[in-house]
This record gives structure tokens, C-alpha cells and sequence, in this order.
């Protein structure tokens, strides 16, 4: 997933999607130019964070 949906699609900001890559919770990856998202690993970060994995 492109990182600039994640917001629309996790009801996240991109700056907290930063912020949890800089705390190793959540990884970037780059697809040529663009900055993508494992949605698996996003959704376990989600459930892990609120709803207690």
C-alpha cells in the first residue's frame, strides 16, 4: 500500500507512521520511488497498539 493512503485506509497520520518506523514498529519500504507499507504488518502494529494484540 502507497504510504500517502495509509491514513485514509488505517485512520493514521503519515507523521505517526513515521514516528512508529523511527521506534522499529513499523517498516518502509521503497517500491522505486515510492514509499509503500506491508498492510499486514501495519494492521498487527494497530491491533498490537489498541487492542492489545
Amino acid at each position: 500500500m502507497p504510504l500517502k493512503e495509509a491514513p485514509k485506509w488505517f485512520g493514521v497520520s503519515q507523521d505517526t507512521i513515521y514516528q512508529q518506523r523511527k521506534r522499529g514498529k513499523i517498516k518502509i519500504y521503497k517500491a522505486g520511488r515510492r514509499s509503500v507499507l506491508n498492510v499486514s504488518e501495519v494492521q498487527k502494529w494497530i491491533d498490537d497498539t489498541y487492542y492489545g494484540g
